[in-house]
């Protein structure tokens, strides 16, 4: 005696695609998420982050806000206008992060060249920023957000002015 499979209702074949169809467009986006979890976990950089000389660093930057940041190639610093209630001081101090053969990152006098500054006016917690350098549009810029997740506003971003006699750089 022959055993016959029972057939599949006609009313039931279309189940089947419009599942796996469902399935695929809903965990789409989950992929994304977790390959960019596997991307910080694994230390990749921000792509529009860049590595830059100490000579590019050097000079006057500004932001939408009215924060002026001076960094000299001394390593000293100046400021003007830093945002927040704790009391810094305009006299300051810059230089490149580096990274250890332990893997970690200190910022370091000798370094001549980073993606990452630090800069400090005081004691306080307030007074000490990151500056990450990125480049949009051909020129070169600071954010002093911590989170490496978030990105500067544009009103945030500290943009270098030209110096007096010196024209303004080419994109």
């Amino acid at each position: 005696m022959a055993m016959l499979k029972k057939a599949t209702p006609v009313r039931w074949r279309w189940a089947v695609p419009v599942v796996v169809v469902l399935i695929v467009v809903l965990l789409e986006p989950l992929a994304f998420i977790a390959a960019g979890c596997v991307g910080l976990v694994l230390g990749h950089q921000r792509p529009d982050e860049v590595t830059v000389g100490q000579r590019d660093m050097l000079g006057t930057w500004k932001d939408g806000y009215g924060m002026t940041l001076h960094l000299g190639p001394d390593h000293q610093a100046t400021a003007d206008g830093i945002p927040g209630r704790a009391p810094c001081e305009h006299d300051g101090t810059w230089m490149f992060y580096v990274r250890h053969e332990s893997g970690t990152f200190v910022s370091e006098r000798s370094a001549t060249e980073g993606q990452v500054a630090s800069a400090t006016f005081g004691k306080s917690v307030g007074c000490y920023f990151e500056l990450s350098v990125f480049r949009i549009h051909g020129e070169y810029v600071l954010c002093t957000v911590d989170d490496p997740d978030s990105y500067c506003t544009d009103r945030e971003l500290l943009h270098k002015t030209p110096e007096p006699n010196t024209p303004a750089a080419m994109p």
